[in-house]
């Protein structure tokens, strides 16, 4: 009876063990690779700084120097269906 006691005994003692590991295996990743979540964060985070900027500083010339162009087929439909128009009501 006693080798069934220190048999359930020891196998509590074991799962304890096994418990306090788990625990302290998580802590120790959780320590290693928070820093590692981060920093990954960090250098996404600039990468996509980088590439706005990049995209910013291209394409706004271009569309600075299409705007003229743009607004001129734009509002020339419009001034010359005003001037029409403009002669029509006289």
């Amino acid at each position: 009876m006693f080798g069934l006691f220190s048999l359930v005994g020891g196998l509590a003692v074991l799962g304890v063990v096994i418990l306090v590991g788990f625990v302290l295996l998580k802590l120790v990743l959780g320590l290693v690779l928070l820093p590692l979540k981060l920093g990954f964060i960090l250098v996404k985070v600039v990468l996509g700084l980088v590439v706005t900027v990049l995209v910013v500083t291209v394409v706004s010339p271009l569309m600075v120097a299409l705007l003229p162009v743009t607004l001129l087929f734009l509002a020339l439909p419009l001034l010359l269906l005003g001037g029409l128009l403009s002669f029509w009501w006289i």
